[in-house]
């Protein structure tokens, strides 16, 4: 049973694209089939709330959507496959609720991080799953994205993954073998990612002389190094290194700040994902408008505030909250495949958890 919870979570977090068929979504239909209709299951008031902000989001959207001339589905059907991993994976954490869903997430984000590796250590692997995951960049050398869609949606995976595993009291022998197959991961998705990854281990040892000592060196051996070593590896590999890295990223970035032409349109959106622009806060504002982004908001917010108020380490929910709203800058991954189902995973299980304690608690009270 086990093995199979693990394969179901993988496709809903990780499924992959052929074509037209997104597997996640697939496998979240099916699911709803198979035991949205049970009289058997139990049915808790946790999801409720979100349902209900969902589907004002998913009507605004609609009303919103006829005024514009050409039919955009993009923004629509985004909504609606996280409104259905959102239910199904509500479904799934209902049926089997003796299940650790916390540490299959945890699995399957070290096997996430394994495939980076792989990816690095093999590049034609990139080339093989990036149209099936829906990375369309190409092969970058010494760089993987995983079973995920980018670079920075395996880094947002992976942070979360350390930041669950930091928030464990006691660390086993796996807990450390897991922190670091992941914290070596992040060598090979993103600068940003790995400076993070230094601050949670930071947070984690408490060692403030040998954190400097691994901070300045991991800062050497992103910026230093690599220029050191480019030419090395470009005449044994016919490797371009700094094609991996853009230096220039920070100065790119700040040109993609900008907003729609009019009020309205500033306030009720465009309807159409801007192209011109990867910061995640203004590709809302352009699809759903000033609106549509605080209806996203007043989402997470309620996901993140509940997993905080009923999670045993609120520090590792800190650090997710922290890293969600950091990398929207970057990329959009409001409503976005795999971290909106991570985040909504962890949100089921925690208050699933908390509703049963406080039920029983009841129940010795009668």
């Amino acid at each position: 049973m086990r093995l199979v919870l693990h394969m179901i979570i993988f496709l809903l977090v990780f499924g992959p694209k052929f074509g037209f068929l997104d597997i996640s979504l697939f496998s979240s239909s099916l699911i709803i089939l198979t035991l949205g209709f049970k009289k058997s299951l139990n049915y808790k008031l946790i999801l409720h709330p979100l349902l209900i902000i969902l589907s004002l989001i998913f009507v605004y959207l609609s009303i919103n959507s006829f005024r514009i001339d050409e039919e955009i589905l993009y923004p629509i059907f985004r909504l609606v496959r996280a409104g259905f991993s959102c239910f199904s994976i509500y479904l799934i954490t209902i049926k089997f609720q003796e299940a650790d869903f916390e540490k299959i997430l945890i699995n399957l984000i070290v096997i996430n991080s394994l495939f980076v590796i792989l990816q690095v250590i093999f590049p034609d692997l990139q080339a093989l799953y990036g149209p099936i995951s829906g990375f369309d960049k190409g092969g970058v050398p010494l760089r993987g994205f995983g079973f995920t869609s980018g670079y920075d949606t395996s880094g947002i995976i992976s942070l979360i993954g350390l930041s669950l595993i930091s928030g464990k009291k006691n660390f086993s022998k796996s807990d450390r073998l897991f922190f670091g197959i992941i914290f070596i991961s992040l060598f090979f998705i993103s600068r940003l990612t790995l400076s993070i990854g230094v601050l949670i281990l930071i947070y984690l040892t408490y060692k403030k002389k040998a954190a400097i000592i691994f901070l300045i060196t991991c800062i050497i051996f992103s910026n230093v190094l690599f220029e050191l070593l480019d030419p090395v590896i470009s005449v044994l590999n016919e490797i371009n290194f700094r094609s991996s890295y853009n230096p220039q990223s920070g100065s790119i970035l700040s040109k993609m700040f900008f907003f729609p032409e009019t009020s309205f349109e500033l306030m009720f959106g465009t309807g159409r994902d801007v192209l011109d622009s990867d910061v995640g806060y203004i590709k809302i504002i352009f699809m759903y408008g000033v609106v549509g982004l605080l209806m996203a908001f007043i989402f997470y917010i309620n996901i993140l505030r509940q997993t905080y108020l009923n999670y045993n380490n609120k520090k590792s929910i800190i650090f997710i909250c922290a890293i969600f709203l950091i990398f929207n800058i970057k990329g959009l991954f409001l409503f976005s495949r795999s971290i909106h189902e991570i985040l909504f995973l962890l949100y089921i299980y925690v208050n699933t958890k908390n509703y049963e304690t406080q039920q029983s608690r009841n129940l010795r009270h009668l």
